[in-house]
């Protein structure tokens, strides 16, 4: 039973990785950016073999300057620089879409360029005095949804933002979908925390009286001969990954 057990689960885990080739076919390019070719074999990679990619590709753009380290999933980024834009472009390059594989800044920053503090010209002393037991930096979705679950307690809350109203940034500018996990590689915590976050979106837009429906999501492809594949990624998707 524990043989059979493992043989499906690497079947799984080949239908998710192939089928990724066919919907997300690069992991990056390496004439837009400097980045890496998904082919079959990389889909296996291990960290030998991506750490030695991502070197070659640090030493064509960053000679003498990055190198890099792959540890179990870290993709580590060393060296100095004193360009700031320099290093968050390294970086960028050793990004591998579709994976476990996080990237790491350990790169020495060496500009000796001191920034000063800015403070805001408008300034209010309404609340100079007063006593919070919980003060909440940023009024976005984060900070909102902090402030919401602490509402249940005996609690005196400030929520404060530098805007006018919450969410002007980031969490007010998306499209209004929720995100259902299919495209998630199964084990990291943003997959596990994406279906989890999905299950409680019913619940929580009665609770708000915002409007919320379930509409599906669709996957569109132009063979006919693709079609096997999506039926088994999207089988291996519900299964595997719990996506609804």
């Amino acid at each position: 039973m524990m043989e059979q057990c493992n043989l499906m689960d690497y079947i799984v885990f080949c239908i998710q990785k192939i089928s990724l080739i066919f919907f997300e076919n690069v992991f990056n390019n390496d004439e837009n950016g400097g980045m890496i070719i998904v082919t079959v074999g990389d889909v296996f990679m291990n960290n030998h073999h991506l750490e030695k990619k991502l070197n070659a590709i640090m030493a064509k753009y960053y000679p003498n300057q990055f190198y890099v380290e792959v540890n179990d999933n870290m993709i580590v980024v060393k060296g100095e620089s004193d360009k700031w834009e320099d290093i968050i472009d390294a970086c960028q390059k050793c990004v591998v879409k579709n994976s476990d594989y996080h990237v790491i800044n350990d790169v020495v920053f060496k500009s000796e360029v001191n920034l000063e503090t800015s403070f805001p010209t408008l300034q209010t002393k309404k609340y100079d005095g007063q006593h919070f037991d919980v003060v909440i930096i940023g009024a976005g979705i984060s900070g909102t949804s902090i402030a919401r679950e602490l509402s249940r307690y005996d609690l005196k809350i400030l929520l404060m933002d530098k805007e006018m109203d919450v969410a002007m940034h980031t969490s007010g500018k998306n499209d209004g979908e929720v995100h259902p996990g299919v495209d998630l590689p199964k084990g990291t915590l943003k997959q596990k925390y994406v279906v989890r976050g999905n299950r409680m979106f019913d619940e929580l837009c009665r609770d708000l009286d915002v409007p919320f429906f379930r509409r599906g999501q669709y996957v569109c492809f132009t063979q006919g001969w693709l079609k096997p594949l999506v039926s088994l990624y999207a089988l291996q998707r519900k299964w595997v990954c719990g996506v609804s």
